[in-house]
């Protein structure tokens, strides 16, 4: 979640300028050269300025263009999509569903000039991409180019209401050090109307880990949390939703073998005893 570990590489991007102009009769030789400085000026800060876009003002439309024609099937760029949605599996936005559309990080309709860029393509699921949608890029955390800090700053408060677990996703801002950084990440997270849709999938995802739970004591069920916690850190990564709510979990003391117990025989009808220590 947040972030994507392979990004594409400069090398890859300009080698897409080709295709793109050949291909294309609104532009030319002198073309390659323009999109090779903007693309290297892209690929040293994740996001170019005005005067970079610039030169290519006067084409912007004819590469936004190119990007609707020629991405898709078995069209000319059609490769550049294959290649970038084969390297991510789960949407860095949410990590919820799937990436199965393509983002552009400064959006198609502002930026045309960077509409077939790879650098500034990001796989997404839909729901994030709509969401997103024009949105200024500069509210978003930009799954090539950001790196957070090695810290919990993603955080899942568990509550335990008449043996129902209830929980709340928060940002720590001050965990993340850089204000900038931590500002997009706060806005994508309340733009993507995160806090609600992972409640749902957490809620989901805590009932399926309860009905498959072997635990009989609450230090059998700590010892799994911290195991399950481990995992789940070293597949998704110690900020991703999954891993935030095992550790919420973990720390939270009223959840026990009572409560799982009652939600194990709630949901799936399982006759189980007490829990204790």
């Amino acid at each position: 979640m947040w972030t994507v570990g392979n990004r594409p590489t400069l090398a890859q991007a300009m080698r897409d300028i080709s295709p793109l102009v050949d291909h294309c009769r609104g532009l030319g030789i002198a073309h390659k050269g323009m999109l090779a400085k903007l693309y290297a000026q892209y690929h040293r800060k994740g996001y170019a300025t005005s005067s970079e876009l610039q030169p290519l003002d006067g084409v912007k439309n004819v590469i936004h263009d190119q990007y609707k024609s020629k991405m898709t099937g078995s069209q000319t760029l059609a490769y550049v999509r294959r290649e970038l949605k084969r390297q991510v599996r789960w949407c860095p936005m949410c990590s919820i569903n799937e990436a199965n559309t393509l983002d552009h990080y400064m959006n198609e309709g502002d930026y045309g000039q960077l509409a077939c860029c790879r650098l500034n393509l990001v796989p997404t699921c839909g729901k994030c991409n709509r969401t997103k949608h024009d949105d200024p890029y500069t509210d978003f955390v930009h799954a090539y180019y950001d790196h957070h800090p090695d810290v919990d700053f993603l955080i899942t408060t568990i509550t335990v209401k008449n043996n129902h677990v209830g929980m709340i996703f928060s940002i720590d801002q001050n965990a993340l050090g850089n204000t900038d950084l931590a500002r997009r990440t706060a806005s994508q997270f309340t733009k993507l109307e995160l806090s609600s849709r992972l409640h749902k999938a957490g809620i989901m995802f805590v009932n399926d880990m309860i009905g498959g739970l072997m635990c009989t004591t609450d230090r059998d069920l700590a010892a799994y949390l911290q195991q399950k916690e481990t995992y789940m850190k070293s597949t998704y990564g110690r900020n991703d939703w999954r891993t935030s709510i095992v550790r919420g979990l973990r720390h939270c003391r009223a959840f026990n073998m009572n409560v799982v117990n009652t939600m194990r025989r709630l949901n799936y009808g399982v006759p189980v005893n007490g829990g204790g220590s």
